[in-house]
C-alpha cells in the first residue's frame, strides 16, 4: 500500500553487539508474535508460506543446540549417525553442495550491474556469521513471544542512535562458551583418541563445527570501535567514523 506520508528518517544503524541485539531482537519477537497469535487467515498459499519463511528463520536458531552438542559428542567417540563411511559419504556429499549453492544463489543480488561490488562469498560468509552468532537472540526472542501468550507484549524502547566503543564480552558470553566448550572438548578427543572413523566425523564437523566458526567470527564482532594504538588499545577517533553513519 502506498502512503503519501515520509515514514522513515534516515537514522544511526546499530552496529555495536547490544544495540544489534535490541533491534534484532525486537524483530524477532514481533515476527513470532505476529505469525503465532495473529494467524494467517485471509492469506493465499504463496503468502502464507512467505510468512511461514520468516517464522522458520527464527525458529532455525534452536538448530544450534543440535548440531553442537552432536559435534562434541562425535569427537568423543559417539557418532550421530550409524552408517558405513561410503553409504554415509554418498548422502551427505549431495546434500553438503545443495546446500551451499542455494545459499550462494540467494544472496546473489538479483539484476545487480555492479560486479566489481558484489563480493559474494564476502558477503555471504557476513550474512551467516550474523545468523549464527544471533542465534542466542532469536531463542529468546521466540520464547518470549510464544511464552507470554497473545495479550503481553515486553515494552518496547527506541533503538539507541549512538554506538558504544568497548569490548562487550558480557554480550557474547554464550557464543564465548560453546567456541570454548568445543575446543576442550577437541584436545581431550585428541589426547585420548575417542576420534570416529574421518568420513563420520567431515558430516558432523562441517553441520557443528561450520557453526564454531561462524560463532567464534560473530564474537569478534563484540571488539567495537577500537584499534590498536601501540601495544595498547585505544577508542576510534569520531571523525575516523564513516561519513555514511552520519546524518545531518
Amino acid at each position: 500500500m502506498y502512503l503519501p506520508i515520509v515514514g522513515a528518517v534516515g537514522q544511526h544503524s546499530p552496529e555495536d553487539v547490544p544495540n544489534v541485539y535490541k533491534q534484532r531482537g525486537t524483530w524477532a519477537i514481533d515476527t513470532v508474535r505476529l505469525i503465532v497469535w495473529r494467524g494467517l487467515r485471509g492469506m493465499n498459499l504463496r503468502q502464507k508460506a512467505q510468512f511461514l519463511e520468516l517464522l522458520f528463520f527464527y525458529l532455525s536458531s534452536f538448530t544450534v543446540l543440535v548440531y553442537v552438542p552432536t559435534l562434541c559428542l562425535a569427537l568423543l567417540g559417539w557418532a550421530p549417525l550409524d552408517s558405513s563411511a561410503m553409504g554415509f559419504l554418498t548422502r551427505m556429499l549431495p546434500i553438503v553442495v545443495a546446500t551451499e549453492a542455494w545459499l550462494l544463489v540467494l544472496n546473489q543480488p538479483y539484476n545487480d550491474r555492479r560486479r566489481r561490488q558484489r563480493q559474494k562469498y564476502r558477503a555471504l560468509w557476513r550474512v551467516r556469521t550474523m545468523w549464527v552468532g544471533l542465534a542466542p537472540v532469536f531463542m529468546k526472542a521466540s520464547l518470549q513471544a510464544i511464552i507470554n501468550g497473545p495479550n503481553k507484549k515486553p515494552a518496547y524502547k527506541v533503538t539507541r542512535k549512538t554506538h558504544v566503543h568497548a569490548w562487550h564480552w558480557r554480550q557474547t558470553l554464550p557464543q564465548t562458551t560453546i567456541v570454548l566448550t568445543v575446543i576442550a572438548v577437541a584436545i581431550y578427543a585428541a589426547r585420548f583418541r575417542t576420534l570416529p572413523d574421518p568420513i563420520l566425523l567431515v558430516g558432523t564437523v562441517y553441520w557443528g563445527g561450520l557453526n564454531v566458526v561462524l560463532l567464534s567470527s560473530f564474537v569478534t564482532r563484540s571488539w567495537h570501535g577500537f584499534a590498536r594504538a601501540g601495544e595498547g588499545l585505544a577508542p576510534v577517533a569520531p571523525d575516523a567514523e564513516p561519513q555514511t553513519a552520519r546524518t545531518s
